[in-house]
């Protein structure tokens, strides 16, 4: 693949949305996401990085549509406003992780 086609899917990706919100997903890792949680059938899902939560609620909205109960838990520094009862949003950084979650609130998180 040569610099510009790359550079148009990276375009693309950036102006990506879901529901409203900015999705900041490539078309391959959607791709390859539906097919894990369709794999996996995650009870929870893990996201670092929340911007403004199109992804979390991607991730959500995925889950319901395979037939899951989605939990998903969005870390991220910054101060994202998204009422989904489906999503938790924690305030932390991801270069400390360890300070969010915590021992406590992974053992409470829905597996596998």
């Amino acid at each position: 693949m040569d610099g510009a086609a790359l550079s148009g899917i990276q375009a693309g990706t950036l102006a990506t949305r879901w529901r409203g919100r900015a999705l900041l997903k490539s078309p391959f890792d959607l791709a390859l996401y539906m097919q894990a949680i369709d794999r996996e059938r995650p009870a929870t899902i893990i996201e670092i990085g929340t911007h403004e939560g199109g992804s979390a609620v991607w991730f959500a909205d995925m889950m319901q549509a395979v037939g899951l109960a989605p939990r998903v838990v969005s870390v991220d520094i910054g101060g994202c406003e998204l009422a989904d009862p489906r999503i938790s949003l924690l305030r932390g950084d991801a270069r400390a992780l360890g300070a969010v979650l915590t021992p406590g609130v992974l053992a409470a998180l829905p597996r596998p």
